[in-house]
């Protein structure tokens, strides 16, 4: 009959240990071990053996969940640090992408304005002249119309003083002619008046 309870019980230990809730088994377990040893169907020593393997397989199963935990721990770093990595490359990866396409287009703009160059520096020689020589024409007609203002001013101004001075001549004689008419008349009278008295004499 013991060894049937012994069996019994060593079947329920095993099969707490290995379920995946070890530690509530355990403990249902030890109430069994007690109950049986209170109950005369073990004896001590056999419920002590029972109670310290109990113990021992409660260890080693913690300690598997310690290390399945830690390994699961370390697993989760690994894939942690994998898609930190994975991510790092992607991001270097398009940069450098980034940097290429930058790069090309700078590329491909300098070209472009290399090419454009020639017709540029044609089109703007070409408009420098035309400036140039309207610039010259303008000039050119600016300092005719001066020429031809100032000759009309001194004309206009030679004509005003030949005018001035044939008007003052003119003027001159005039006078001269008038005083030179009123001094012969005097002179006439006073010959006459001359005459006249001494005729009375």
């Amino acid at each position: 009959m013991k060894k049937i309870t012994s069996l019994f019980l060593s079947l329920i230990l095993a099969v707490s240990i290995t379920s995946s809730h070890a530690d509530h088994h355990g403990k249902s377990v030890e109430k069994e071990i007690q109950a049986a040893l209170k109950a005369g169907k073990i004896t001590e020593e056999e419920a002590k053996k029972k109670l310290a393997y109990l113990k021992r397989r409660k260890a080693e199963s913690k300690k598997i969940a310690k290390t399945k935990q830690s390994s699961k721990k370390v697993e989760q770093d690994a894939a942690r640090k994998k898609a930190a990595a994975k991510k790092k490359a992607a991001a270097k990866k398009k940069a450098a992408a980034k940097k290429k396409a930058e790069q090309e287009a700078a590329r491909k703009k300098a070209v472009n304005k290399k090419k454009a160059e020639p017709k540029k520096s044609s089109a703007k020689k070409k408009a420098e002249q035309e400036a140039a020589r309207k610039k010259a024409a303008a000039k050119k007609k600016a300092e005719q119309e001066a020429a031809r203002k100032k000759a009309a001013a001194k004309k206009k101004a030679e004509q005003e003083a030949a005018r001035k001075k044939a008007s003052n001549k003119k003027k001159a004689e005039q006078e001269a002619a008038r005083k030179k008419a009123a001094a012969k008349k005097k002179a006439e009278q006073e010959a006459a008046r001359k005459k006249a008295s001494n005729k009375k004499k």
